[in-house]
């Protein structure tokens, strides 16, 4: 097996929107976070030779677009403290 060399640039945007109550009977913390991430011109080449002499050559393009949001609530009374979705 042979491969080149990986090289990555991820560019990330995003906004984050929370609310904070530190004072009273039931201090709370909030944070709903959405972001769109690209990756610019990441790829990779593989090369692959099996003992029989056969081979296999694949590129591999990592140039995508996605997104993320993180929903936060970290005083404890919900079970799941952050989701994740692409």
């Amino acid at each position: 097996m042979e491969r080149d060399s990986l090289n990555s640039a991820i560019g990330w945007l995003g906004i984050v929107l929370g609310k904070t109550k530190d004072n009273g009977e039931h201090p709370y913390d909030y944070y709903l976070k959405a972001s769109v991430l690209h990756e610019f011109g990441g790829s990779q080449d593989i090369h692959l030779r099996a003992a029989n002499g056969e081979t296999l050559d694949t590129h591999y393009d990592y140039g995508e677009t996605w997104w993320k949001w993180d929903w936060e609530e970290p005083t404890g009374l919900i079970p799941i403290p952050c989701l994740y979705g692409c």
